[in-house]
């Protein structure tokens, strides 16, 4: 998985490159978007639906350390980078304006 997500930031920063983006932000709506969608999916694992008390879980029963899915729709989520999913915010120069 370290090296999807690496494939994934790679993606990142060569896009950042070219659009001279000082920054790029993660869009709220599709964090929240993929942070249901992964709450959803971890409901079924053994972590949560089986009982089991272990310290992936917060004191409020969730677990947001762990993927539920399989290592391969882990690579096939991060195959390409998304840019539309990120705000950028464009590279300041050394004087402070853009």
């Amino acid at each position: 998985m370290i090296e999807a997500k690496a494939r994934y930031i790679v993606g990142a920063i060569k896009h950042a490159r070219v659009r001279g983006a000082g920054a790029l932000e993660l869009r709220p709506e599709v964090q929240a978007s993929a942070y249901g969608k992964t709450q959803r999916s971890i409901r079924k694992a053994v972590w949560v639906s089986g009982g089991c008390r272990s310290w992936y879980r917060s004191t409020d029963g969730r677990i947001d350390t762990l993927w539920p899915g399989t290592t391969v729709s882990y690579w096939w989520q991060t195959k390409r980078f998304k840019p539309g999913d990120y705000r950028v915010t464009e590279e300041e120069t050394a004087s402070g304006t853009v």
